[in-house]
C-alpha cells in the first residue's frame, strides 16, 4: 500500500515491544487496521471476521470453544471457530505466523484454515467466551466469597478513547464481572491501592485503607491468569508480555457520574504477574492548601513562603505520606491564571487544567533533569520538580530558582532538617541552598479515630500515655470498631506537619555547613514544631491515638519530643583502669605505646587529618575529647570517620550513610549507647554492621548486657589506641568474610 516504510515497521514494533506487526504499525503511525486488513485479506485470499456477537453465539452452538487451551489462545491471538474431522478454522491476527500455525497443527491433530481477524477483536472474544472452565459468574463470584452481582460499573482505556472496553452488564462473563467487582470494592472502601499477590495456590486481593494493608479475597489460581490479563489489557499494556515490569492506567466510572483514574504496575514473580493499581484522587480539582488540614500556623507560614519568588520550597517525607497531594494542592493555589505554571513528573498523577504537564521518560532521554532544562526555556513563572533524585536535577532546580522562578519539588528525608543535610549529601554547594531554600514541609499522615464508634480513653491508657509522652489526658479517645470502619477503630486520614523556615540564623549555619543537630536547633529557636510534636497535639485533641502516632512517627521520635521538666541526671562515668602515664602538653595524634585512650583524651588537641575514604567508621560519643582523639587515631590508620554525639543523631547517621563499622560509647544522655545498639540489630537493613562498644570500665556486667544486645565485640576506654584499632580490623575482616 505504500504507508510505511520497512524501517518505521521496524521502528514500530521496537517501541512497542509487541509480536502482532499489522496493530503495532497501525498504531504507531496513524493508519486505519480495517483498510490494512482488507487488503491482507484480497491479497492473501483469506476471509476477513468481525467475531460479532451474532457470528460467536453461532460458533459457540458448535461446541468449538474449547479447542484450544485457553492460555494459548490468549498468548498467541488465536481464536477457534469450528472445526471438522480433519481441519479447525482459526482466527489469527498475524495469518503469516508459522510457528502459531505449526503449534496448533500440534495441539489438534487438524489441518489449520487461517481466517484473519483484528487483535483487539480477538482478544476481546477470548476474554469473554474462554473465560475459565465453564464457571459462571454466580459461581466465581462465590468461590471468591462475594455472590453479588454487580451492573454499575464501567471501566474503560484512558479517557481520550471513545472505545469502552467492557461493561458489567448481567451477561457479562465471569472474569468482567470479577475485575469490576474487585474495583468495585476498593472504591467503596476507600482504597488507595488494590494489590494482587500471585502465590502457589490463589491470586490474593488486598486492599490499602488508610496506609494499612487489608485482605479482601483469595481468586481462584485458575482464574489468575485471566484477571490480570483483564486488567492488563485495560491499562494498555501488552498482554503477550509476561517478562518484563510494564506501567498503563485506566479510568473506571460509576453510574455515569463519579469517575477514578487508575494508574497500574505489573511485575514478573515467580507464581505469576503481581499487579498494584493506584487509585488516584477524585477530588483533587478541589484540592486546596486550606482543604489539607494543617494547623492555622503552619499553614500561615506555609502559604507565606508560596507567594515568593526566587525561590525553593521542598516538602519532605516517606512513600505515601501525601507529598503529592500537598504540591498539587499548592500548584491550585497558584493556578490563579496571572502566571505560568510547568510541572515534570513520574508519572503525572492528575491534570491540571491550565498547568503545562509533562512525563518523565527516560526511554527517550527525558529524565527530570534533561526535562527540567527544557521547561526552563518556556518562560515559567512556577515550576514543579516531581522529586530531586540526584545531584544534575538539585543544581537545576535551585539555580532555577535563583533566576526568578519559583521551585515546588519533593525529597525523600524523614524530616524537614535532614532534609538540608540530605541536600548536601547529594553535592550540592552550601551556599547555594542557604540562599535559596526558602522552605521545608515535613509530612506524615496518620489515621483518625472513627466517629461512629469513638469512646473515651481508659484511665490506665490515659496515665500510661501522660507517664511516657507526657501528653494531657484530658480528650484522649480510641474507636471500638464498627462497621463503618471495618472494626478497625479509624477511619479516614490526617497529616501530621512540620514546616522549617529559614532565618538568617539557619542561612549562616547551612552556609558555614553546620550538622543536623544544630540545623534542628536553630529550627526550633526559630519556631519549627516537629513532626513529633504535632502528633501528639492531635493526640491530645482526640483525633488520633497514641498507638497510631507510635506507628507512624516512632516511639524513639515522639519520647525525645517532649522530655521532663527535670531531665535524669546522667550517671558518672568510670575512671580508666589502665592508664599507665599521664603526659602533658599537646599531642600530635600519634598513638603513645601504654598509654589509654582515656588519658590521651584529656590532652588531645586538633593535630592535621589524613582524608581517605576506604572504609567508613562511625564514632558515637558525647565526650568532644574523646570523640576528637578516635577521628584522628582512624584517619590516620586509613578511614572514613563521621562523628555523632549520642543514640539518636547516631541512628540518623546510620539510615543516611549505612557505615562498615560503628564505635558506640555506652554512656551518653537522651538516647545511650545500649539503647542505639538495640535498636540498631532490631532493623534487618542495618543489623550486620558491626558494632564496637566503648565501655569506661572492664565491669562484668556491662559486659554480659552488651552481648545480650547484639554487640559484635566491646572494648574498655582504658585499653590501648593499639587494642582498639586492632579490633576494629578484626570485626572489618570478620564482616568481609562473611560477605564472600
Amino acid at each position: 500500500m505504500g504507508a510505511v516504510s520497512a524501517e518505521q515497521i521496524e521502528t514500530a514494533l521496537a517501541a512497542q515491544s509487541n509480536t502482532q506487526v499489522i496493530a503495532a504499525v497501525c498504531s504507531a503511525h496513524g493508519l486505519v487496521e480495517r483498510d490494512i486488513l482488507q487488503r491482507i485479506s484480497k491479497d492473501l485470499s483469506l476471509e476477513l471476521v468481525d467475531l460479532t456477537p451474532d457470528q460467536l453465539a453461532r460458533w459457540e452452538k458448535l461446541g468449538q470453544r474449547h479447542a484450544l487451551p485457553d492460555q494459548f489462545a490468549m498468548e498467541h491471538r488465536a481464536f477457534p471457530l469450528e472445526a471438522t474431522d480433519a481441519e479447525i478454522r482459526v482466527a489469527l491476527a498475524d495469518p503469516l505466523d508459522l510457528d502459531t500455525i505449526a503449534a496448533i497443527e500440534h495441539l489438534t491433530h487438524k489441518r489449520v484454515r487461517v481466517l484473519l481477524a483484528s487483535e483487539s477483536v480477538i482478544v476481546r472474544a477470548i476474554e469473554h467466551h474462554l473465560s475459565p472452565g465453564s464457571a459462571s459468574a454466580e459461581m466465581l463470584m462465590a468461590e471468591v466469597g462475594s455472590e453479588q452481582l454487580l451492573d454499575s460499573v464501567e471501566l474503560k482505556i484512558d479517557e481520550t478513547m471513545d472505545e469502552r472496553v467492557g461493561s458489567a452488564n448481567y451477561d457479562a462473563p465471569p472474569i468482567v464481572k470479577l475485575v469490576n467487582k474487585i474495583m468495585a470494592d476498593a472504591a467503596d472502601a476507600g482504597a488507595s491501592d488494590v494489590h494482587l499477590g500471585p502465590s502457589a495456590t490463589a491470586l490474593e486481593v488486598k486492599f490499602r485503607v488508610d496506609g494499612v494493608m487489608r485482605h479482601h479475597i483469595s481468586v481462584p489460581k485458575r482464574a489468575q491468569t485471566y484477571v490480570i490479563t483483564r486488567l492488563k489489557l485495560l491499562a494498555g499494556m501488552d498482554i503477550s508480555e509476561r517478562r518484563k515490569p510494564q506501567d498503563g492506567r485506566f479510568r473506571m466510572q460509576f453510574n455515569q457520574r463519579l469517575s477514578r483514574d487508575v494508574r497500574a504496575s505489573v511485575v514478573p514473580t515467580p507464581y505469576g504477574e503481581a499487579m498494584v493499581l493506584r487509585l488516584l484522587r477524585a477530588d483533587v480539582e478541589a484540592l486546596t492548601v486550606e482543604s489539607l488540614g494543617m494547623p492555622a500556623d503552619i499553614r500561615a507560614d506555609f502559604e507565606g513562603a508560596l507567594h515568593n519568588s526566587d525561590q525553593l520550597i521542598l516538602v519532605v517525607g516517606p512513600t505515601g505520606s501525601g507529598k503529592t497531594s500537598t504540591l498539587y494542592a499548592a500548584l491550585a493555589t497558584l493556578n490563579d491564571g496571572t502566571s505560568t505554571a510547568i510541572t515534570i513528573e513520574d508519572p503525572i498523577e492528575f491534570k491540571i487544567d491550565g498547568v503545562k504537564q509533562i512525563q518523565v521518560d527516560t526511554k527517550i532521554g527525558m529524565t527530570f533533569a534533561s526535562g527540567l532544562r527544557s521547561i526552563l526555556r518556556q518562560d515559567p513563572d512556577i515550576v514543579l520538580v516531581g522529586e530531586i533524585r540526584d545531584l544534575e536535577t538539585a543544581e537545576i532546580a535551585f539555580q532555577a530558582a535563583q533566576t526568578g522562578h519559583l521551585v515546588l519539588s519533593t525529597l525523600h528525608t524523614q524530616d524537614a532538617p535532614s532534609a538540608v543535610v540530605r541536600l548536601m549529601d547529594l553535592g550540592l554547594e552550601p551556599f547555594l541552598v542557604a540562599s535559596s531554600l526558602r522552605g521545608v514541609l515535613a509530612q506524615r499522615l496518620v489515621r483518625k479515630v472513627c466517629e461512629k464508634c469513638r469512646t473515651a480513653a481508659s484511665p490506665e491508657a490515659s496515665s500510661l500515655a501522660h507517664q511516657r509522652y507526657h501528653v494531657d489526658p484530658t480528650h484522649l479517645s480510641f474507636g471500638v470498631g464498627c462497621d463503618a470502619c471495618e472494626k478497625s477503630g479509624y477511619r479516614g486520614r490526617v497529616g501530621v506537619y512540620s514546616f522549617l523556615t529559614f532565618t538568617p540564623e539557619l542561612r549562616e549555619a547551612v552556609r558555614l555547613e553546620a550538622g543536623q543537630r544544630e540545623i534542628t536547633r536553630l529550627a526550633r529557636e526559630g519556631g519549627m514544631v516537629d513532626l513529633a510534636e504535632s502528633a501528639l497535639r492531635l493526640v491530645e485533641q482526640g483525633v488520633t491515638t497514641i498507638e497510631e502516632v507510635e506507628r507512624v512517627i516512632g516511639r524513639d521520635s515522639l519520647g525525645l519530643s517532649r522530655r521532663p521538666s527535670q531531665a535524669p541526671q546522667r550517671a558518672p562515668e568510670a575512671a580508666p583502669v589502665a592508664i599507665i602515664e599521664e603526659s602533658s602538653g599537646r599531642t600530635d595524634g600519634r598513638k603513645k605505646v601504654g598509654q589509654s585512650i582515656g588519658s590521651l583524651s584529656r590532652e588531645f588537641a586538633p593535630g592535621v587529618s589524613v582524608s581517605d575514604t576506604k572504609r567508613r567508621v562511625l564514632v558515637i560519643d558525647d565526650d568532644a575529647s574523646v570523640r576528637g582523639l578516635l577521628v584522628q587515631l582512624l584517619e590516620q590508620d586509613g578511614y572514613s570517620v563521621m562523628q555523632a554525639e549520642n543514640g539518636r543523631e547516631a541512628m540518623e547517621v546510620v539510615m543516611r550513610s549505612l557505615p562498615d563499622i560503628v564505635l558506640c560509647d555506652l554512656v551518653m544522655p537522651e538516647v545511650n549507647g545500649l539503647a542505639f545498639l538495640t535498636e540498631l540489630k532490631r532493623s534487618a537493613r542495618i543489623s550486620s554492621i558491626p558494632v564496637l562498644m566503648l565501655t569506661g570500665s572492664d565491669d562484668e556486667q556491662n559486659e554480659i548486657a552488651l552481648l545480650d544486645a547484639g554487640a559484635d565485640d566491646f572494648v574498655s576506654k582504658g585499653s590501648s589506641p593499639t587494642v582498639m584499632l586492632t579490633r576494629v580490623r578484626r570485626l572489618l575482616k570478620r564482616k568481609a568474610e562473611a560477605q564472600r
